[in-house]
Parts: structure tokens; sequence; C-alpha cells
């Protein structure tokens, strides 16, 4: 797996705070609040390039929570300098990721944990190839 990028450009941040308690966004919507938690969340896009699409390109069903947790230790074991975050920080950040997925449609919801096809706009994937946000579209084309 590729060294964790989460750690040197920025922390989960407020990315998460717009789509925690609101109801599911639907269509376009979704793609455009999972682009932009993607671009502002190195962890969740890390997260969604490296794990989600190892599920996808696996054909997996759900995407067990256990797989959060590996993925922050595998990123502190390639990247020393990442913070050592407690349990309940760690479950916390677990949490907002799973409730964001869940909010752009990449997995049914929370508690199922069922992956699901999600689709972005042209629209979208046209933007963000004019603006040259290779990163987002490596995170997006994961999530698909």
């Amino acid at each position: 797996m590729p060294a964790c990028r989460s750690s040197r450009r920025g922390s989960f941040g407020a990315a998460a705070s717009p789509f925690l308690g609101r109801p599911r966004l639907r269509g376009a919507a979704a793609g455009v609040s999972g682009v932009l938690a993607l671009k502002h969340s190195p962890l969740l896009g890390d997260f969604a390039e490296l794990v989600v699409g190892e599920k996808r390109r696996r054909f997996a069903s759900i995407l067990p929570l256990r797989l959060f947790d590996e993925y922050l230790e595998g990123c502190r074991e390639r990247d020393h300098e990442m913070p050592e975050w407690n349990e309940a920080t760690r479950k916390r950040l677990r949490s907002s990721v799973y409730q964001i997925l869940a909010q752009a449609g990449v997995i049914d919801n929370t508690k199922s944990l069922k992956l699901q096809p999600v689709f972005f706009s042209d629209q979208v994937l046209s933007y963000l190839e004019s603006e040259r946000e290779y990163y987002v579209l490596r995170c997006v084309a994961a999530c698909q």
C-alpha cells in the first residue's frame, strides 16, 4: 500500500461537519458533496483511494468498520510523523468517515455498510479534469 498522505497534508478537519446529522443527499448533490469531502480531507481521500478502491476491485459487498482501523494502523506504520490518536478519537474519525461515505452514497448506510454503485456527473468529472484535480479524480474513480 502506498504511503499515507493524510498526516502530511492536513487533518481530518472540518470537511465532515457539513455532512453529519443531515438527511442523505441524492443524485448530483451527493456526488458534489462527496467530491468536496474527498478534496478537503486527505484522510478520507486516501481511505477512499486505497481501501474502498481495493474493495471495489475485489467486488466486495460490504465495507467492514475494521478496515478503517487497519487503515489507520497502516498509515502509522508507514508514516511515523502521523499523530497518535487515542481510541475515542479513532472511533470518532471512523464514524465520521463512514457517515460521509453513506451521505455520498458509497455505502448504503452506516449499519449495513453495504457498498453500492455510485456515479458522478460528467459535469463534475469534467470540472475536476479542467482544474487538474488529479488526486480527487483518483479518489472518485476508486469509489465508482
